[in-house]
């Protein structure tokens, strides 16, 4: 139930990379429904923007059964873009085998226009501005 209920989201993939499921959230953001994704690699979501070394430095930790995270400009199924930061992690079977990857992704999206806007900001002035106090 919090997987299904949680504003972030959640996709679970075997160790192929075939998406087994994906939860509300995944569908109110991207815009694909379940029947669309389930069996589909996480790909489909590509905006063509990340470098392929992300790709392989994600699959190389991912299948060495370490948690990968970062970022990465998709795209939703009716073309618009969107950040996304992602945490995978391997998930293991009683014997210790991984047996599929969880995916957990937050939108960033307004966070990164609002970084880009405080650059801007501090260019135009010429000044440094802190978040933190």
């Amino acid at each position: 139930m919090a997987v299904e209920q949680s504003p972030i989201m959640v996709i679970i993939t075997n160790t192929e990379g075939n998406i087994e499921y994906v939860n509300p959230a995944f569908i109110r953001q991207t815009g694909y429904t379940p029947e669309e994704v389930i069996g589909q690699n996480p790909r489909i979501l590509k905006s063509g923007t990340t470098s392929p070394e992300v790709y392989k430095q994600l699959w190389k930790t991912i299948m060495l059964g370490k948690v990968w995270q970062g970022e990465s400009l998709n795209r939703k199924k009716n073309g618009e873009l969107y950040w996304g930061a992602a945490s995978i992690f391997p998930i293991r079977n009683h014997i210790d085998a991984v047996t599929n990857f969880i995916g957990i992704v937050e939108d960033v999206t307004e966070h990164k226009k609002r970084d880009e806007k405080l650059k801007t900001f501090e260019i135009l002035l010429g000044i440094k501005y802190s978040l933190e106090k």
